[in-house]
């Protein structure tokens, strides 16, 4: 072969090579983007084509390569931010998690787990996170606490946060709040808002840490100013209720917004609550009794002002002096238990007694007990069954249950058990777990029923899946001891 036919075929090679490195190798490789000039009198200067060609091609390749798992991070730290973006924009943070996985793991899961193999933090958390979840992968708590480990080992702030989350609840490993302490820890050094509002909760409830409220407000504050609407809603809530803080219905005010117009429902239903107290409050001033009844119900259980039952115990009072039934029947329990007021039984007898007279049934349950235990006023079983029979005939569920009693012990009234049967049935079809106990008791043995220990079973189950847990040992017990 000739000599020019030689380098008729070298400039053959040169400009396939030329051709192809231009359009695919030059735009590709993030190190080999010289001038067009540089790389144009490379190939036409140099005397052997192949050889530069061959250079060019391993220096591609190399850079190629190193620029691939380049990009691969970068796409995986760009799928951390919309997975951050994601589920900061929603009201319960640990859907926005589920929702963003359950968009983009069929699309993402093969990149992540590469990323997670060649040691990218990221990509070790998000394909934790498709284990946690179990999503494209069996749910594997325990494999996901690893990756997880992995990546907040190398101080990616999230998964401090998610194993630091683990171990609060016990995911994957056992529960252990001063190790959850510790990972949020790290996580709020580097200003995640989750992590600020986890490490305020457990100053908040004293897990892992002691119970400090003024250090719970501040981690509250410094993730609510990040927008973590959890935080907002507790730290209006320390403002509502004066905790770690002066009470402030404005502080409270201005931080359930936020978390309202973030979707929080709490939030919201709590500032409908404050703004409905201020109108009460407003009108009880007027001396409307229904007012202020309402407002002392408020102040009693802190809806919409703060909790305070002196001044719940104010309010009952104006309303029941204008002979508002349920404010003298509040009023009375005030007396009776000590809320608010010093505890009076004669106090509370006498407003018990208003009440009644004007057909409340709680308190004329509650004076009958007043008679039969002597409390206010003279011991007189037959006026306190008097009593119970007008709650009871109010559907009074404990009135109904304890009419029965006095039937079936002769108490105030002539020993009946039939008629016991009857007012323990009442209060057992309402639900009242003792009477349901009771009314199986008499079937088991046939007092003032026909025996049937079906029936028995039954209503023994109905107690039971009220909490009133007895066992067969126990029933037989109290039947030798009732004489049943």
């Amino acid at each position: 072969m000739n000599d020019n036919h030689c380098h008729s075929c070298e400039a053959g090679m040169t400009v396939v090579f030329a051709t192809f490195y231009f359009f695919v190798f030059r735009i590709e490789s993030p190190i080999l983007r010289f001038p067009f000039s540089f790389h144009f009198s490379m190939f036409t200067q140099t005397p052997n084509v192949f050889l530069v060609s061959c250079l060019c091609f391993t220096l591609f390749h190399a850079s190629y390569v190193g620029g691939a798992d380049g990009n691969l991070a970068e796409m995986v730290q760009r799928d951390l931010r919309d997975f951050n973006h994601s589920h900061r924009t929603k009201s319960n943070s640990f859907e926005g998690m589920t929702e963003y996985l359950d968009a983009k793991h069929m699309e993402r899961l093969e990149d992540w787990k590469k990323a997670a193999e060649d040691g990218v933090p990221e990509g070790q958390f998000l394909f934790g996170l498709c284990h946690f979840y179990g999503k494209g992968v069996p749910e594997n708590e325990p494999e996901a606490v690893q990756w997880f480990r992995k990546a907040a080992e190398q101080e990616l702030a999230e998964a401090q946060f998610l194993l630091g989350l683990c171990y609060y609840y016990g995911y994957g490993v056992p529960e252990d709040d001063p190790e959850a302490v510790q990972w949020f820890r790290k996580a709020v050094e580097q200003e995640l808002p989750e992590a600020q509002y986890y490490l305020g909760e457990c100053y908040y409830y004293g897990f892992g840490v002691s119970e400090d409220e003024p250090e719970a407000v501040r981690w509250y504050r410094q993730a609510a100013e990040q927008g973590h609407v959890e935080a907002q809603y507790s730290l209006g809530f320390c403002y509502y209720r004066g905790h770690g803080v002066l009470e402030n219905e404005a502080g409270a005010v201005e931080w359930f917004s936020k978390a309202a117009d973030q979707g929080h429902a709490m939030a919201a239903d709590l500032l409908k609550s404050i703004a409905r107290a201020a109108m009460v409050r407003q009108v009880a001033g007027q001396g409307h009794a229904e007012s202020q009844y309402e407002l002392g119900m408020r102040y009693f259980y802190g809806l919409g002002v703060p909790e305070g039952e002196p001044e719940a115990a104010r309010w009952f009072r104006k309303a029941a002096e204008q002979g508002h039934a349920e404010a003298q029947y509040e009023l009375g329990d005030c007396y009776y238990r000590g809320l608010g007021v010093p505890e009076n039984k004669l106090e509370a007898a006498k407003w018990f007694r208003k009440a009644a007279e004007q057909g409340n049934a709680e308190a004329q349950h509650w004076l009958g007990m007043c008679y039969f235990w002597a409390e206010g006023v003279p011991q007189d079983s037959a006026e306190g069954a008097s009593w119970l029979r007008k709650a009871a005939e109010q559907e009074h569920d404990n009135g109904l249950y304890l009419l029965g009693q006095c039937y079936f012990f002769g108490i105030g009234v002539a020993r009946d058990r039939t008629e016991a049967i009857k007012w323990y049935r009442k209060a057992a079809e309402q639900g009242h777990a003792i009477a349901q106990f009771r009314l199986g008791l008499c079937y088991y043995r046939g007092a003032g029923v026909s025996q049937d220990r079906a029936e028995a079973e039954e209503w023994f189950r109905r107690a039971n899946e009220q909490g009133l847990e007895e066992s067969t040992a126990v029933v037989a017990i109290l039947l030798q001891l009732l004489g049943l």
